[in-house]
């Protein structure tokens, strides 16, 4: 049995650059030109973009006591538990 793939049909025809197309260039922003640009767009730290999160399922929303916080943390996370006698409240 041959493993090997070959290609069926004619060529497909080389890709070329469409005349309408643009060059993109990094911005420079140790200009101070962009200054405004980064205090308006508050995400931008160093030039760079904040992450996008994308959201495979809706998130949920989990209303908890602030001393059951982090057993639901650890328990949707699925770490384990911590024990009783290693929660104790530091006042």
């Amino acid at each position: 049995m041959n493993t090997s793939r070959h290609l069926q049909g004619p060529k497909p025809t080389p890709l070329m650059i469409n005349i309408n197309s643009s060059k993109i260039n990094k911005k420079n922003y140790n200009n101070m030109s962009h200054q405004h640009d980064r205090k308006r767009e508050g995400g931008r730290r160093n030039g760079y973009k904040s992450p996008v999160i994308v959201y495979l399922q809706s998130p949920k929303v989990v209303h908890v006591l602030p001393h059951d916080f982090m057993t639901t943390v650890q328990r949707l996370t699925g770490k384990p538990m911590a024990a009783s006698s290693s929660h104790q409240s530091h006042s």
